[in-house]
């Protein structure tokens, strides 16, 4: 089926894991057909700014950033795609050469940008900053939060409480 990198793997995880019952001829002979997929063979680094990210390569899982090795794939311009649950998916094509290694760089995006707040009180010295019943620190407070409806709320001792709701939208800045 042209699968060349991933017929030298089975190959090499078969010497491994079967060495003690192969006769030396299987051995042999693995090793030769090894060697004769080599020139079929390359390899790809693939590098991401988001750990626990999933790598596809040709559609197929090849593994998780950060990955241990650069993954061996067969020659030719292969797609390489790259997941992870809240993230834009992202795809990049890459031509690779026998023996040679390829890398690939990717840039996750959030799939909900998020917004910066600031929080302000006045008023009331030593004020605290509370986001939906979170305390944050003290004001004034910067932070960035996903888009959606926020309760903020400003609290100091012999002062009444100060609270707003607030629809946060993605994306923007608000204080």
């Amino acid at each position: 089926l042209r699968h060349y990198a991933r017929a030298a793997n089975r190959f090499r995880q078969e010497l491994s894991e079967g060495s003690a019952v192969l006769s030396p001829d299987e051995v042999v002979e693995l090793s030769k057909v090894i060697a004769a997929l080599e020139p079929f063979i390359g390899s790809v680094n693939v590098r991401s700014n988001e750990q626990g990210a999933k790598v596809w390569v040709d559609g197929e899982e090849a593994g998780v950033i950060p990955l241990r090795e650069p993954i061996r794939v067969d020659v030719g311009t292969r797609s390489i795609r790259l997941t992870k649950e809240g993230f834009v998916e992202q795809t990049q094509t890459v031509s690779v050469g026998t023996g040679a290694l390829s890398n690939v760089e990717f840039t996750l995006e959030p799939s909900i940008k998020k917004a910066t707040v600031r929080v302000e009180v006045s008023g009331a010295k030593n004020a605290v900053v509370f986001i939906d019943g979170s305390e944050m620190g003290p004001a004034p407070y910067r932070a960035t939060i996903s888009p959606g409806r926020h309760v903020f709320e400003g609290r100091s001792t012999g002062f009444r409480a100060a609270t707003k709701s607030v629809e946060i939208i993605s994306g923007d800045t608000q204080v």
